[in-house]
């Protein structure tokens, strides 16, 4: 598999921002406003398993910036149990911007993991502590509103390379990293660039190791 940042790679998972609204089975859901963003990806039936069985080992949402020729990204990591989940995301993007600000209101980021096939009956519904660190703010504030017409090969290329596997560090003591998933955070704007681009629906898997250690 290629690695670098600039270049389109093939299928990999499509995460979203949605709202609160578009879960309302869910009863946590709908203790938030209808319009309270969500971070959303698909997943895989197992690893849906292996989550909710670990509900307890920990939850915790982090976010990083990477630095590509065509402007900064920001990755939102959650890790969940052993499971590492990252929305790779345009760090200029005012969508994601206006969630980060809600969620740092309230002090909590509200997150979906599903099924693709599996309707609200096949996700996972929560929300989680969230706090933006000082350094993704002045990345903020550096980044364009307009952005760059090549960001979405910074995000593809990232999204289907090994950085995030050769990165990955467990958020807990004593808890390793044994599989990590990766999407692309498609908003509006990155919809309107990529509306006849392919992608797949499953989360692109960068990680699968059982002997991992936790750092």
């Amino acid at each position: 598999m290629k690695n670098g940042i600039g270049k389109s790679f093939g299928f990999f998972a499509a995460g979203n921002l949605d709202t609160a609204q578009e879960f309302k089975n869910a009863r946590m859901a709908r203790s938030l406003p209808s319009n309270y963003p969500v971070l959303s990806a698909p997943i895989e039936h197992q690893d849906l398993v292996a989550i909710v069985a670990q509900a307890n080992s920990g939850t915790a949402l982090r976010l990083a910036t990477v630095d590509t020729p065509s402007g900064p990204l920001v990755v939102l990591t959650m890790q969940a149990g052993t499971c590492q989940i990252n929305w790779v995301a345009d760090a200029s993007d005012p969508e994601l911007w206006a969630a980060t600000d809600t969620w740092r209101k309230t002090g909590r980021a509200a997150f979906a993991l599903n099924i693709p096939t599996g309707g609200e009956k096949g996700a996972v519904f929560g929300t989680i502590d969230f706090k933006i660190p000082c350094e993704i703010e002045e990345v903020r504030k550096g980044a364009t509103t307009n952005g760059s017409s090549n960001v979405w090969d910074a995000i593809s290329a990232l999204a289907a390379s090994d950085i995030l596997k050769q990165e990955a560090r467990s958020f807990f003591p004593g808890i390793a990293v044994n599989r990590v998933l990766v999407c692309a955070l498609m908003t509006e704007r990155i919809r309107a660039v990529v509306k006849d681009k392919p992608r797949s629906t499953k989360p692109f898997i960068v990680l699968n190791e059982s002997s991992a250690t936790a750092h």
